[in-house]
């Protein structure tokens, strides 16, 4: 679910929900996050009319699974969720519009280990039944997928190096009390996938996208605009967060958050022109991602997942 933060050239900020007005800066904190309870593991499952079956229950990064389940009532906030090993929170989940069907997944770019699809009854949340799922170690003749989206030559613009990035983050987390970033290139690949997307849909923030596990921050700016620019916008949320808690406006705090996630260790940018327009989109993709079980980014206690990049 995308939450959009809209800036216009006054030095206040304003939410656009109507009229033409186009803003010159946008970002959002892309993580929706279900949870459960580890308390909660098992209950119930013995009950009559839940079930769930995965098809296939392993394979490389992204393969795509198919999962047939039955509840045993309907309710809009039963759901379905992709959990990494261990962990209680995930943002790959859909909800369950009726008491049987199918549903699909995709692991694309998933690191090789261990999960679990669990079904979730909305009404007392307690995980009903799940099924084991492993992805499978990459071949060393295996690449990372890449998007198959086309960018034309004009949509795209020169990488800059990580320390222009690193030193902007790090310089601001250390503001808040957070340890340093590592670059990934990992990350940056899919960031820079994930902007070349949005920049081929007119670059609209709305685009559909999987983070698969990582936390994100969007930034569409127009101009020269640089990495310390970028990075020094996400945290000018801090002005909503206080004490564990976000008010005001919590699009912007939640970016904020995501930035300056204590847990997070590694980052990865990638940023791309939108054609001719003078507007240009920035994706920034954590690991760990933050925002999940609330948005103290200070925690040790980040119980979400995955915690690296399968190449660090």
């Amino acid at each position: 679910m995308f939450t959009l933060l809209k800036f216009g050239t006054l030095s206040f900020i304003l939410t656009l929900v109507q009229g033409n007005v186009t803003p010159l800066e946008e970002s959002v904190a892309g993580l929706t996050f279900e949870s459960i309870l580890p308390s909660d593991l098992g209950k119930g499952a013995a009950e009559a009319g839940w079930s769930l079956k995965c098809d296939p229950n392993h394979g490389l990064a992204g393969t795509v699974i198919k999962c047939s389940y039955t509840t045993a009532y309907v309710n809009a906030n039963n759901w379905v969720g992709f959990f990494f090993d261990r962990q209680t929170s995930t943002s790959v989940f859909t909800k369950l519009p009726s008491n049987n069907g199918v549903v699909h997944f995709t692991t694309d770019n998933y690191i090789p280990g261990s999960y679990s699809f669990k079904l979730v009854d909305g009404g007392s949340r307690y995980v009903k039944v799940e099924a084991e799922y492993t992805v499978d170690k990459s071949t060393p003749t295996e690449t990372l997928p890449t998007s198959t989206v086309v960018v034309t030559p004009t949509s795209t613009s020169t990488p800059v190096p990580p320390n222009e990035w690193l030193f902007a983050f790090n310089t601001n987390r250390n503001k808040f009390g957070s340890p340093d970033l590592s670059w990934s290139s990992y990350l940056e690949t899919n960031a820079k996938s994930r902007s070349n997307a949005i920049a081929a849909n007119n670059c609209n923030l709305g685009t559909p996208y999987n983070s698969n596990g990582a936390g994100l921050t969007i930034y569409k700016g127009y101009g020269n605009t640089t990495p310390t620019d970028i990075i020094n916008y996400f945290f000018t949320g801090s002005q909503h967060y206080n004490n564990g808690y976000c008010y005001n406006n919590v699009n912007a705090c939640q970016v904020f958050t995501q930035a300056a996630w204590r847990s997070s260790q590694y980052v990865g940018c990638a940023s791309t022109k939108c054609g001719n327009t003078g507007y240009f989109v920035t994706t920034c993709l954590y690991l760990r991602p933050g925002n999940c079980n609330g948005v103290n980014y200070q925690s040790n206690n980040s119980p979400c997942g995955p915690f690296q990049p399968p190449s660090q």
